[in-house]
C-alpha cells in the first residue's frame, strides 16, 4: 500500500504543479499590467488626515489584516506599519518535515515553506522606539518550545536554517526519540520521523486518552493505527512530572530515556506586550480577551478598547475557536474591516458605527468550520472538513496543494489570491449549508469511513 501511495501522491503532485505553473504565466502577466495601471493612476487620496495602523505580528492573522488594509491604503490615506521580530513568516505544521529533510526548505524558486511579508521596505532596529498610532492590531501568535518554534537567536531566515540543520543532525544521530504531546504537531512530527527513519525507536506520549482530541475521533484512531503499524510506541493517559532534552519522568515516577526529546504541547501565547502594558484582560492561558468585534477588553472586562484589536492565536474570542490558520486569517479580515469602518465613520463624523461581528458577519454562521489536514508522513494522512473525513493519499496531496498555493497567496501572487479567495468562499458556503460543523464531541466521519471501506 505504501508503494502505491508513493506513486499516486508523487504523480498527482507533479501534474498539479505543472498545471499551476502554466496557469501562473498569464496570471502574472495580467497582474503586472494591473499593477502598472494602478501605479500610474495613484493620484487620488482621501481628503481626510493620515491615520496610522500598527500591526504587531507577521504571520497568518497579521498578514491577513495587512492585505485587507493595503487594498484601501490610498483611498483611506493610511499609514500601515507592521512590526515583527523575525524577517520571515513560519507555519509550524508546514515545517516539521525539515527536521527530517532540510533540503525541502525551498524549491527551485525559493518559495516553498517560508514566506516574507509583502512589503517594499524592510527596516531593522536594535533600539526601542515609540510609535504613535490610531489603531493597533495584536497578531503576535503563539510559540512552542524550541526547536519546534524559533529560538531568540533565529530571528533571520539564515539563522533559522542553521538551527534546522543543527536539529536535523541531532535527529540523524539519534537512535531513540520521545515526542511529548499527541496533538496535531506531535502526531505529525512522530509520523515524519518514522516515515523518513523507520529504524528509529519513536515513543509518543500524551496525557489524554486519544490523539488529536480537537479533531473528530476517527482522525485520532486512524493516526494511532498508522503510527503503531510502523512501530511507534504510543503511550496515552500518561501525565508528565518533568522532562529534559534526553528524558522524561511520568507522574508515577517512571523515567523514560531517549537520545532526543521533542516538546510538542503547551504552545504559549505571545501576549507579553499586553501583559506589560496592563491594559488588556487576559485568560488563564494568557490569551487576550476580545469581544465579538475582536476589540480588546479592558482590565477586569470593564469595556472594549476601541482602538486596540487582537486576532489569531494570541486572541480569545467568545466563540473559543480552535487555534488554526484558517480561523486566524478570517479574524484578520474582520479586524481590518472594522478598522476601515471606524476610519470611514471618523471621516464622515458619524458617532454610531455597527462593527462586523466574528464570525457571523463574514462566515454567515455562528460557528467556524473545522478544516484540517493531518499529515502522516509523506504519503498518507486525514483530510477533514467538519464531520467529513477522508483518509489516505488524498490528504497528502491536499497538504501539498494547500501549502503551495498558500505560499503564492502570502507572497501577494494573483493566482494564489484567486485560489484562496474562491476556496474560502466555498468552504464557508458548504459549512453553513451541506457539511455542517459538529454540534459537540463526536466520532464524526466514522460511518463514512466504513462505507468507504465497504465500497
Amino acid at each position: 500500500m505504501t508503494s502505491i501511495n508513493t506513486i499516486i501522491v508523487g504523480s498527482v503532485i507533479s501534474i498539479l504543479q505543472f498545471i499551476l505553473q502554466v496557469l501562473d504565466v498569464p496570471v502574472q502577466a495580467f497582474q503586472s499590467i494591473q499593477e502598472s495601471s494602478l501605479s500610474s493612476s495613484k493620484n487620488h487620496k482621501s481628503s481626510g488626515p493620515s491615520k496610522t495602523v500598527v500591526i504587531v505580528g507577521g504571520n497568518f492573522a497579521g498578514i491577513s489584516t495587512l492585505r485587507e488594509l493595503l487594498a484601501k491604503k490610498e483611498d483611506m490615506n493610511l499609514k500601515i506599519i507592521m512590526i515583527d521580530q523575525r524577517d520571515y513568516s513560519e507555519y509550524t505544521p508546514g515545517i516539521l518535515r525539515l527536521f527530517c529533510k532540510v533540503t525541502s526548505l525551498v524549491d527551485s524558486n525559493n518559495n516553498k515553506i517560508l514566506t516574507y511579508t509583502p512589503t517594499s521596505q524592510h527596516a531593522t532596529s536594535q533600539t526601542a522606539q515609540n510609535i504613535k498610532y490610531d489603531y493597533v492590531v495584536l497578531a503576535t501568535g503563539a510559540t512552542y518550545t524550541a526547536p519546534i518554534s524559533p529560538t531568540p537567536q533565529e530571528l533571520t531566515l539564515e539563522n533559522r536554517l542553521k538551527g534546522w540543520q543543527a536539529a536535523h543532525q541531532c535527529l540523524v544521530k539519534a537512535k531513540t526519540v520521545i515526542v511529548l504531546g499527541g496533538g496535531a504537531v506531535g502526531v505529525e512530527l512522530a509520523a515524519e520521523i518514522v516515515d523518513h527513519y523507520p529504524d528509529k525507536q519513536v515513543t509518543l506520549l500524551d496525557g489524554q486518552w486519544s490523539l488529536v482530541p480537537i479533531f473528530p475521533k476517527y482522525a485520532g484512531d486512524y493516526a494511532l493505527r498508522w503510527l503503531e503499524q510502523r512501530g511507534v510506541q504510543v503511550k496515552l493517559g500518561q501525565s508528565l512530572q518533568s522532562w529534559t532534552d534526553t528524558s522524561c519522568t511520568l507522574q508515577d515516577g517512571t523515567v523514560l530515556q531517549a537520545d532526543m526529546v521533542y516538546v510538542c504541547f503547551g504552545s504559549r501565547p505571545n501576549s507579553d506586550v499586553a501583559q506589560h502594558q496592563q491594559l488588556c484582560a487576559l485568560t488563564n492561558r494568557q490569551t487576550v480577551v476580545v469581544d465579538e468585534t475582536l476589540q480588546v477588553q479592558g482590565v477586569n472586562h470593564t469595556c472594549a478598547l476601541s482602538s486596540i484589536f487582537a486576532c489569531g492565536d494570541v486572541a480569545s474570542p467568545p466563540t473559543h475557536d480552535e487555534k488554526q490558520a484558517f480561523q486566524a486569517e478570517i479574524q484578520g479580515k474582520v479586524v481590518a474591516r472594522n478598522v476601515l469602518k471606524l476610519l470611514s465613520n471618523n471621516y464622515n463624523n458619524s458617532k454610531n458605527v455597527e462593527l462586523y461581528r466574528y464570525p457571523e458577519d463574514i462566515a454567515g454562521s455562528s460557528k467556524m468550520p473545522l478544516v484540517f489536514v493531518l499529515s502522516l508522513g509523506r504519503y498518507d494522512g486525514v483530510l477533514g472538513f467538519n464531520t467529513l473525513l477522508v483518509p489516505g493519499p488524498l490528504a497528502a496531496i491536499a497538504k501539498w496543494l494547500l501549502e503551495y498555493t498558500k505560499v503564492l497567496h502570502m507572497k501577494g501572487m494573483l493566482l494564489g489570491q484567486l485560489i484562496w479567495k474562491l476556496g474560502d468562499a466555498v468552504v464557508l458556503f458548504l459549512s453553513r449549508t451541506l457539511v455542517l460543523p459538529a454540534s459537540g464531541s463526536s466520532s464524526g466521519g466514522f460511518e463514512l469511513q466504513k462505507r468507504l471501506k465497504a465500497a
